[in-house]
């Protein structure tokens, strides 16, 4: 496997990241949803999620994609690179 293919295994996809907000919002409690969410997200801190916690959650999961660092969760990028490599 490629470093491309491995790289790409590990990014979530849409549907997980959707996935997660509704495990955090069907926590009992601010503390227990903000450590569920660090758990999924290890480089954000705790602290900021508890301050963002509320605006996270009202994202869509393509917003909190690219909030939290995942720039391209459709892949719709890495779909156009190939294009445009495979024309030339």
């Amino acid at each position: 496997m490629n470093n491309c293919a491995q790289k790409q295994k590990h990014l979530p996809r849409l549907e997980d990241i959707k996935d997660v907000q509704d495990d955090v919002r069907s926590q009992p409690n601010k503390y227990m949803a903000v450590q569920h969410m660090a758990e999924h997200y290890p480089h954000l801190s705790p602290n900021w999620i508890g301050k963002h916690l509320e605006r996270l959650l009202s994202l869509d999961p393509e917003q909190l994609a690219q909030v939290i660092g995942y720039p391209d969760p459709t892949g719709e990028t890495a779909t156009n690179n190939v294009m445009k490599g495979a024309a030339a």
